[in-house]
């Protein structure tokens, strides 16, 4: 089974570093280059999308401006943030999981698997039932 993640980070090596890691779940990923190119592909996609995965720091619309306007018509997309910097106090939600940069694919692929894990089977997007995938 395919599901789909839209990964959001302005360097594009961590993007398609990501996309491999991903792959091992059996994601097929979109990518954007910042927050803004972010939302639009997030909107165009809408409950389509089962997981994004995005940076904090970014040029041209930052990461956590992305999640929380994207949370006023996608509220139950899980996402995983990843940053080289430490999430800003006081900031839990709109983030299911926090993996500081830089990750090896086990911390991405543990941090899917818990992200999945506490979401139930209306919450987990249309493709992935709630519950992580095996490799």
């Amino acid at each position: 089974m395919t599901r789909t993640c839209l990964v959001v980070d302005d360097d594009p090596a961590v993007r398609t570093y990501v996309e491999t890691i991903m792959a091992r779940r059996h994601f097929e990923t979109l990518q954007a280059e910042d927050g803004v190119k972010g939302l639009r592909l997030a909107q165009e996609m809408g409950v389509a999308l089962d997981l994004i995965v995005t940076d904090i720091e970014m040029p041209g619309g930052d990461g956590l401006t992305f999640i929380t306007t994207l949370r006023l018509s996608l509220p139950a997309i899980p996402v995983i943030m990843i940053s080289g910097i430490d999430l800003p106090d006081g900031v839990h939600r709109p983030v299911c999981e926090f993996v500081p940069k830089p990750f090896s694919p086990k911390m991405l692929l543990d941090a899917l698997d818990r992200t999945l894990l506490t979401l139930g089977p209306s919450e987990a997007g249309p493709q992935n039932g709630g519950g992580p995938a095996t490799s």
